[in-house]
C-alpha cells in the first residue's frame, strides 16, 4: 500500500495511530499507510499532509555571481563566435 507523510494539525496535541492507539502522531512528521483511517483524519483536519521538498541536485557548476558576470560571459561567448 502507498504511504503518506503526515503530522498532527495545529490544536491537535496528539492523534492515535491506526493499529497502535497507545502511540500517537504529534507535530513531528511520520510516514503512515494511506489507509481510509488516515485519509479521513486528513479530510477532517486532524492531520496535515507533509510534503518535504528536497533541494535540486547540483550539476557541479556554480551559478554566476551577478548579472554583470552573466553579461560579460555572453559578450565573451559572442566575441569568440565571431572569430
Amino acid at each position: 500500500m502507498a504511504t503518506i507523510k503526515v503530522k498532527a494539525a495545529p490544536g491537535v496535541d496528539k492523534f492515535p495511530k491506526e493499529r497502535d492507539v497507545k502511540n500517537y502522531i504529534t507535530g513531528e512528521p511520520v510516514e503512515v499507510e494511506s489507509s481510509a483511517y488516515y485519509r479521513r483524519a486528513l479530510k477532517e483536519g486532524d492531520l496535515l499532509r507533509v510534503n518535504e521538498v528536497t533541494p535540486p541536485a547540483t550539476s557541479g557548476r556554480q551559478a554566476p555571481a551577478s548579472k554583470a558576470d552573466t553579461a560579460q560571459d555572453k559578450a565573451t561567448k559572442k566575441a569568440s563566435e565571431n572569430e
